[in-house]
């Protein structure tokens, strides 16, 4: 399954100047909330550009890595395993590469025989 990723990008109509660049995760369905931002450079007008980025092979949105994890495990993790999960799912994208450092984290989280690697197991092979 390929994923897309919803790019904003902001140009000022004054002076060719770029604002912040924004991203949100969707599947298609997702909601898009626009919001008018001076020029930083100027205080001109921003005009807003959109396009669709595919993501690379291997990675993936977080809701995803969410989605495949078993709660019940998620729950038994120690606090500073926990912390290490959270940082990874507060990426937007993980990156499930082979010697990925996100991949590589969660398999030291959700060993051999756990729900939760067969689950991600199962999504990479999608």
């Amino acid at each position: 399954m390929g994923y897309e990723i919803l790019r904003f990008r902001d140009t000022c109509r004054s002076c060719g100047g770029t604002g912040i660049n924004m991203t949100a995760t969707s599947d298609g369905e997702g909601v898009v909330t626009e919001t008018e931002n001076p020029c930083s450079e100027c205080g001109g007008e921003m005009t807003a550009e959109y396009g669709w980025l595919e993501l690379p092979a291997g990675i993936y949105p977080a809701y995803e890595i969410f989605e495949h994890t078993a709660l019940k495990e998620y729950k038994a993790l120690e606090d500073d395993e926990r912390a290490m999960y959270d940082l990874i799912i507060s990426q937007g994208t993980i990156d499930m590469t082979e010697g990925g450092e996100s991949k590589s984290e969660l398999w030291d989280l959700f060993g051999a025989g756990s729900t939760t690697r067969a689950n991600l197991i199962a999504m990479l092979s999608e």
